[in-house]
């Protein structure tokens, strides 16, 4: 059964009046004056009437006579002009207006006033307002409390599954991992272990070379050409090479026990190819070999020399020294264990070389900022450590080739 068309006490503010439309509340509200429902359409602009007996109270009717607002019996017949629908009726569509014309304007199937037979009361079971069906005072939306019971149940029951998994361990159908193998460092793996590799180049042997004489070698891919030197006379020994143009040798020069001695790149003595090598041997008899190779390892042709340095006998004190082109200056000085100071003045840009009688060997291009002052910072200066008695070589060039005049200044501390 619906709920009638009409005014009830507002569900949410019991002081005052909505008007309920027969499906729902509408926004149109007025001052409460009573309990019971009042009629009055909010669209025409008429206020609900009193409940003392005024219009649209539920006073006694006329005998016979349906009383306008009277709670008279309801009518067999259509809703009167102007009404709406009757609640509950199939027929929901009928225009305003239409229906027995014997119901007087504003009336309804049930007098407005107290509730008459059939009408239950306001709040009663089936009634209207609070708790009656059909209106927003019914009973109360019980759907999220439905939901949240759901969603509550579930999470238990993850809960509960998630305990037992943990208590035991996991499931029982699902295989565990076995323990893996790991080799120790001293178990053997079938993994073979890399080889050292040696990239000492191999050595070829170049035959003898003897001091005052040339030895032509071939290098191939890399490999080292091997020449035995054996010394007799004491004395400086000088020993380089001459190549093409394409070639860059490298020499080197061991001792009787293996020990290298000596050894230099691009340092051409009277070649037209500036890659050539040179260096010079303190002259101690012995035996040594000469290892010859090209720095890039292209193949190829390479003579090798062996010459007895013709030098100046040098003395504690100044000597001068005049070169043109390519000319070296050297210069032998006995000397015995102690700190030995060299020092050139010039006016070009000489270079010196120094070999000791142990073989330890120094050289100089240019003053460093530690080096006494002098007039060109071009010229070399020296202070060598000698731990043995013999004979001091010294060589002087200039860095370009061009001429070069000056003084070596020589002093033991």
């Amino acid at each position: 059964m619906s709920t009638p068309a009409g005014w009830y006490p507002d569900p949410q503010q019991q002081d005052q009046l909505r008007y309920w439309d027969g499906a729902a509340w509408t926004e149109h509200q007025a001052p409460a004056q009573g309990a019971a429902p009042m009629g009055g359409d909010p669209a025409s602009g008429a206020a609900p009437g009193p409940t003392d007996g005024g219009f649209g109270a539920a006073s006694a009717p006329p005998q016979g006579a349906t009383g306008f607002g009277a709670a008279s019996a309801p009518q067999q017949h259509g809703a009167g002009y102007g009404s709406a629908p009757a609640p509950g009726t199939a027929d929901q569509t009928a225009p305003y207006g239409t229906g027995d014309p014997a119901m007087q304007y504003g009336t309804q199937p049930a007098g407005y006033g107290p509730p008459g037979a059939g009408a239950p009361g306001y709040g009663a079971p089936g009634g209207y307002g609070p708790g009656g069906p059909g209106g927003p005072g019914g009973k109360p939306n019980r759907t999220p409390l439905i939901v949240g019971g759901i969603v509550g149940v579930v999470i238990l029951v993850l809960l509960i599954v998630l305990g037992v998994k943990l208590v035991s361990g996991g499931s029982d159908d699902e295989p565990t991992a076995g323990p893996t193998s790991v080799p120790t460092a001293t178990e053997e793996t079938d993994e073979p272990t890399e080889e050292p590799t040696d990239d000492t180049p191999q050595d070829t042997d170049g035959g003898t070379l003897a001091v005052g004489s040339a030895t032509e070698v071939q290098v191939a891919g890399g490999s080292r050409a091997s020449l035995a030197l054996t010394v007799t006379d004491a004395g400086p020994l000088r020993i380089y090479t001459n190549s093409g143009d394409d070639m860059d040798p490298v020499l080197s020069v061991l001792d009787a026990q293996g020990t290298e001695v000596a050894g230099d790149d691009d340092t051409e003595y009277q070649s037209e190819n500036s890659f050539d090598a040179s260096l010079v041997l303190p002259g101690t008899p012995g035996d040594y070999t000469v290892l010859v190779e090209d720095y890039w390892g292209t193949d190829g042709s390479i003579q090798v020399l062996a010459e007895p340095v013709e030098a100046d006998e040098l003395s504690v004190g100044e000597v001068s020294f005049d070169l043109t082109g390519d000319q070296v200056f050297e210069g032998l000085l006995e000397v015995e264990p102690g700190t030995y100071v060299l020092d050139v003045a010039s006016d070009a840009d000489p270079t010196m070389t120094v070999i000791a009688p142990g073989g330890e060997s120094a050289s100089s291009d240019d003053r460093s900022g530690d080096d006494p002052d002098t007039e060109n910072d071009l010229d070399p200066y020296l202070e060598v450590e000698v731990s043995e008695e013999g004979m001091l070589l010294v060589s002087i060039e200039e860095y370009w080739g061009d001429d070069v005049s000056g003084t070596l200044t020589i002093s033991k501390e």
